[in-house]
């Protein structure tokens, strides 16, 4: 079987994990994908059938609300189709001035070796889950520096446990919630964000 090198942060990728177990890697992609065709499965019933049970319009207003994600495409044609304008040169510099900064970081990414900032990062800090996760990910970023700076990679592979139940502990959190709202026919408590 083929081994994979190492990650830089001293983790293993999933390539490698999947290289290094006993399982064929066939049978854990194919795994893989049963899984996402499952849960895909799983989710368009469920949708339809709280659709159904309790009208759409009495769900959460962003997924089928009249003024939500499902009209927001169409009401934005809409309002651009009956009220054209011309050229936007604000929009054009903007555009050029984004890709021009994006063409940089690239470069500096794959040209100075000390460069720390990835350019995903620009992309995705327009987008308004940044807001809510921008100060987790800051945190975890300095905990991560500190204890690598301080501990070295063997303390980093000694916390990652911990640092993983927090995530299952806040998913497990939420489960919980849900099946208390399921069985006192609560609502509203959200799994990820307000």
């Amino acid at each position: 079987m083929t081994k994979v090198a190492a990650s830089t942060d001293g983790g293993e990728t999933g390539v490698k994990t999947i290289a290094s177990s006993t399982f064929r890697r066939e049978a854990v992609w194919a795994a893989i994908v049963l899984a996402i065709l499952i849960s895909m499965g799983a989710s368009i019933v469920t949708v339809l059938q709280l659709s159904y049970a309790y009208g759409g319009i009495n769900l959460n207003d962003w997924f089928f609300g009249p003024t939500g994600g499902p009209v927001y495409p169409f009401n934005f044609l809409a309002s651009h189709l009956n009220n054209p304008q011309g050229p936007n040169l604000i929009g054009w510099i903007s555009t050029f001035a984004g890709g021009g900064i994006m063409v940089l970081l690239m470069l500096a990414r794959q040209h100075f070796l000390w460069w720390p900032l990835h350019p995903l990062g620009f992309a995705v800090s327009t987008i308004s889950m940044t807001n809510y996760i921008s100060f987790s990910v800051f945190l975890a970023w300095l905990i991560k520096s500190v204890i690598l700076k301080y501990g070295g990679p063997s303390l980093f592979q000694r916390a990652k446990p911990f640092f993983l139940g927090l995530i299952l502990g806040q998913f497990t959190v939420a489960g919980v919630w849900l099946i208390i709202d399921f069985f006192t026919g609560m609502t509203d408590n959200n799994i990820y964000w307000v």
